[in-house]
């Protein structure tokens, strides 16, 4: 697998993930197109993968993403 980044200018960055494995495929694949756009004044919250936090990450982030809302 191969994640190459690219900053397009100042504010767009671009991801391709590729699958490179000539064991199991043909030809290489990408997987992934995905851009990116800077937002000024954008507040991000640190992430630190420590198997110890996981719990905490699940409760603040990952469950409440994945809630169905407008019920």
């Amino acid at each position: 697998m191969q994640e190459r980044y690219k900053r397009v200018d100042h504010n767009n960055l671009e991801l391709a993930i590729t699958i490179d494995d000539p064991k199991t495929y043909t030809k290489p694949f990408v997987i992934s197109n995905a851009k990116f756009k800077w937002i000024p004044q954008q507040d991000f919250e640190e992430q630190i993968c420590v198997p110890s936090e996981m719990l905490q990450y699940l409760n603040v982030i990952a469950n409440p993403a994945g809630e169905v809302t407008g019920k």
